[in-house]
């Protein structure tokens, strides 16, 4: 079977079908909108068919490091935006769950079409409700990929504010703020709260880089309005207007489920972005450098896995994102002045939630990168800071 998947990859890679590997996403987002009308199990099945297809791909496959032929742009912008209607339509859907009644007319709107939403709510367990919540959380965090993608195109305000709203649905519409100005420039260092220390758990993570987060973001925006002389009470204030984002999308779930919607928007979020925490807690974690080091590849993780990097908007090449965070998803480049982990993304988070088998699995990789990238200044800080390190000898 190893055998057979190796093939389809390599076919499939060097053949026209390879540009529309960024379609994956979307085609996740369109079978869980199909699965919430028909209920039942098929609430969360399709995103679970999906990450268990996804991982067999990755981990039979093995890494696709073809550079060539990548997507084209109309096709990666198509699919960027088509993202944001298909991830509403969902959590327009999911919201439906929780309540009895019709608040969008939708139940009506679907009826001619042989689709009967008051079934499939009745066809619907506590179970199923529960599995369908981390799915959507999932699906959400798949969002924030896209409003990654979106808000490096700092060219087109239509694209940043996009960002904004699906990152809002994610609970973190200051990406658009912290990511670009904080992670990207300060990668590596103690000041970076995206950078998961060596040792360091995902639940720590995801509680110190949320925070850590809001607060650079805050902390950016009010020095930004301060150069241009403003005051950091104003409309212009991207920082505010991103809590408005989140009152809007709580008060649009609350529309259609009440405080019980406004529950499922604020759980969903927060499932999402702990999500996106874990793909950021393996793309950097225990890497580090020192102040006055360039920022450079050796600071990332790559993956190079086919299934990771075709739904994931090729974010496993994420050495190369960082050099050139303005490139286009489809036109990142396979690094050799990096390493790579050994398995694709959905197994990488899969074992950092077990902290104590993750750090097993990683300490070989972490020797390497001592090894091999650390620099004296870098082995020096982790001896005085009490960080373990490999020798050299």
């Amino acid at each position: 079977m190893a055998e057979q998947i190796l093939k389809l990859r390599d076919k499939i890679a060097l053949s026209d079908v390879a540009q529309l590997r960024f379609t994956a996403q979307n085609l996740v987002f369109l079978a869980s909108a199909i699965g919430l009308l028909a209920g039942g199990i098929w609430t969360w099945a399709p995103v679970a068919i999906f990450m268990i297809l996804a991982t067999l791909v990755d981990e039979l496959g093995g890494e696709d490091r073809t550079d060539n032929p990548h997507p084209p742009a109309a096709l990666q912008n198509a699919m960027l935006l088509l993202n944001a209607p298909l991830l509403f339509v969902n959590a327009t859907l999911f919201a439906y769950y929780f309540t009895l009644g019709d608040p969008l007319h939708l139940a009506a709107a679907f009826a001619p079409l042989g689709v009967d939403l008051d079934a499939a709510r009745a066809a619907t367990t506590r179970l199923d409700l529960i599995l369908a919540i981390l799915a959507q959380g999932f699906n959400w965090a798949l969002g924030l990929i896209a409003a990654h993608e979106l808000l490096h195109r700092t060219d087109s305000p239509f694209d940043v504010e996009l960002s904004r709203w699906l990152s809002g649905l994610g609970g973190d519409p200051w990406m658009a703020l912290h990511h670009p100005a904080i992670h990207h420039r300060y990668l590596g260092l103690p000041s970076d709260p995206g950078t998961p220390r060596r040792g360091g758990s995902i639940y720590r993570f995801y509680v110190s880089v949320y925070i850590g987060n809001i607060a650079a973001g805050a902390r950016f925006e009010r020095e930004r309005l301060s150069r241009r002389g403003s005051s950091f009470w104003t409309w212009n204030n991207r920082f505010l207007t991103g809590w408005l984002i989140c009152a809007a999308l709580a008060g649009y779930f609350f529309l259609i489920a009440g405080l019980k919607g406004v529950a499922v928007y604020v759980i969903g979020a927060a499932l999402g972005r702990f999500f996106l925490a874990t793909t950021d807690y393996v793309q950097h974690y225990g890497l580090l450098r020192v102040e006055g080091e360039p920022l450079d590849a050796r600071l990332s993780w790559d993956v190079y896995h086919f299934g990771t990097n075709a739904v994931l908007y090729c974010v496993g090449r994420h050495s190369d994102h960082h050099i050139y965070p303005r490139r286009a998803c489809g036109d990142l480049q396979t690094r050799g002045d990096t390493l790579a982990h050994w398995h694709g993304y959905l197994t990488m988070i899969a074992l950092s939630l077990a902290p104590p088998l993750f750090r097993k699995v990683m300490q070989p990789r972490l020797d390497e990168w001592d090894r091999t990238f650390a620099t004296e200044a870098d082995l020096a800080y982790m001896r005085a800071n009490g960080i373990p390190c490999a020798s050299r000898v």
